[in-house]
């Protein structure tokens, strides 16, 4: 499964009115069949009712909404969305001083929310809070406030391990800002970035491709209506702005953007005044050109939120245009499904085996490497050995390459592994001394539903479930194998992403051989596990495990009844069930 996420852009006041924005999306029609139009479908209403400037963000396998205002009072209530079965779940209320329009990043499971608009003391006050969310164990945490002033109207995106925020206004819209931070999860911390060299603004919008973010228009002071079409790259790499091609439609505040393969999106906005547009524009970062696409089919709208899941977008909330004058907001939701394309997210993990323990390899260099040996990408793994390449054209050639690490045991095992732990490869050291991975295949290491991936079963009712693998132990032996550590393995990376669960392992054998020397092979076997699983981090209040010999048997293969070895293989089985922690 995959989930993408488009930022939430804000608003501000201008000579007593409100200025809102339409907020609405349309994939490229060249996605499309050209004999057809694309076709938006009615989803369930968003349950938090009717919504103006909610944040909607995707952290790991979750969407979630919250917070904005009905017109008449701030919302706390946030709302995970599951696109598979068109439902809406209450998840933890928002802690924080309630808002509207506020930023919102994610890195990994995690979401970052902060700043915004609240109106309560009259006065357009500018918030500087962040909260983060973490959506494993559904939990709002205080995190360092942001060191510039307090505003709303900024803009929010994420770049690799880090999150940004930039412009916005301040002080009641006496002041836009030009301050760009640059905020570490790993530290808590902020640390200012290369200040944007144009005039301070508030209500633009902004797309991300690569390690680059595109900032697109927005309001600048003492403006009547909006004349700004300017277009600024931000490379995090070198911390550098430098100005782009402008933006060729009309001018204006509050649209929407997004990027994908390789490509941004600009639709709809607000001109200021009266003007509310529904246009679509493509920009080809290579050539650095604009392209109009078709209009938007749907109804447009501002302070809207919206979400990408399996190829499909979802846009909805907000106000329509025909609400302009109710101001009551709205809580419809719309979907448009569009074809895949060749180009995808590389996500894998990186572990080392030292005295019988697989550890996560983290904060290790890693390199995408082309053909003709040119590097593609560089990224760095998390405390977790996570590590991401983004939009990887899936029909090339690739070869991965560590950076040399002197951390790295001398006898150390460095393997890569899918996502949920399991292992695909043992790296070799290449001729320079790295270790190094040739893909043979880029949607290999995808993640799938192999052994153990719990997500459909964690956002399930059910309380448990059982599932079976294929342990491989020496005949006649309890001693763990290293194919045997690596199925293990894949439940400690279960256990470690939903801390809910618990696991009780049930070792089986065929029925050849002694019944009461099975069962005590058995029962060794299952302790061998759950040792294993206790040695490498997981608390053994989580995991059990017991022996059952040949005591069930599945087929017809009991004592005494002539079987094949792939018969007697089925009853030859490790079963883990999971389990709901209350």
């Amino acid at each position: 499964m995959k989930i993408v996420f488009i930022n939430l852009l804000s608003m501000k006041q201008t000579f007593g009115y409100i200025s809102l924005f339409i907020f609405c999306f349309l994939f490229p029609f060249f996605l499309f069949s050209q004999d057809k139009a694309p076709v938006w479908v009615k989803k369930s209403d968003f349950k938090g009712g009717k919504v103006i400037g909610a944040v909607s963000f995707s952290a790991g396998d979750r969407i979630i909404v919250c917070l904005g205002t009905d017109g008449s009072s701030f919302k706390k209530e946030c709302w995970e969305y599951d696109p598979d079965t068109d439902e809406w779940r209450k998840k933890a209320d928002f802690p924080g001083e309630l808002r509207m329009n506020a930023v919102v990043f994610t890195i990994g499971d995690k979401a970052y929310v902060g700043t915004g608009l609240n109106d309560t003391k009259g006065n357009n006050e500018g918030k500087k809070d962040f909260w983060e969310y973490n959506s494993i164990t559904n939990v709002w945490t205080p995190k360092a406030d942001l060191p510039g002033e307090g505003r709303y109207g900024a803009i929010g995106f994420s770049i690799g391990d880090k999150g940004y925020v930039a412009l916005g206004a301040a002080n009641n819209q006496l002041k836009f800002c030009t301050d760009l931070w640059e905020y570490n999860p790993a530290s808590n911390q902020w640390t200012k970035k290369a200040d944007f060299p144009d005039k301070g603004r508030d209500e633009a919008t902004v797309f991300v491709i690569g390690t680059s973010a595109y900032v697109v228009g927005g309001g600048m002071s003492g403006e009547i209506g909006v004349g700004n079409k300017s277009v600024w790259e931000y490379n995090a790499t070198k911390d550098k702005w430098q100005k782009d091609t402008d933006f060729p439609g009309p001018a204006r505040i509050g649209a929407t953007a997004f990027s994908i393969n390789k490509k941004g999106y600009v639709c709809a906005g607000y001109n200021g005044v009266i003007k509310y547009y529904s246009d679509l524009w493509e920009y080809d970062p290579k050539t650095k050109t604009w392209n109009q696409l078709p209009d938007v089919s749907f109804e447009p709208r501002y302070h809207a939120l919206s979400f990408i899941y399996d190829n499909t977008i979802f846009v909805g909330t907000g106000i329509c245009k025909k609400q302009l004058l109710s101001g009551g907001g709205s809580s419809d939701i719309w979907s448009l499904k569009f074809k895949a394309n060749n180009f995808t997210d590389y996500k894998a993990k990186l572990l080392y085996e030292d005295k019988n323990k697989k550890l996560p390899l983290g904060q290790q260099g890693v390199s995408l490497i082309g053909d003709e040996k040119k590097v593609i990408q560089t990224t760095t793994t998390d405390n977790s050995g996570l590590f991401a390449f983004k939009e990887v054209d899936m029909s090339g050639n690739y070869q991965l390459v560590l950076d040399k690490n002197d951390k790295i045991p001398a006898n150390a095992i460095v393997s890569i592994a899918k996502q949920n732990g399991k292992i695909i490869q043992n790296l070799e050291k290449n001729t320079e001394g790295k270790f190094s991975y040739e893909i043979p295949k880029l949607d290999e290491i995808e993640e799938d539903d192999s052994y153990f991936n719990l997500q459909y079963f964690n956002k399930s009712a059910d309380k448990e479930i059982t599932l079976t693998a294929n342990v491989y132990y020496p005949a006649g032996s309890a001693e763990l194998s290293k194919e045997a550590q690596n199925v293990i393995y894949q439940v400690i990376v279960s256990l470690n992403q939903y801390q809910n669960l618990k696991v009780i392992i049930s070792a089986h054998t065929d029925s050849r051989g002694d019944d009461a020397s099975n069962l005590q092979l058995s029962e060794k076997r299952a302790k061998a596990a759950v040792d294993y699983m206790i040695a490498n981090g997981i608390d053994a209040k989580r995991v059990s495990g017991k022996g059952y010999g040949e005591s069930m048997i599945l087929n017809k293969c009991k004592n005494g009844i002539d079987c094949t070895e792939e018969e007697h293989k089925v009853n030859r089985r490790t079963e883990f069930k999971f389990i709901k922690l209350d």
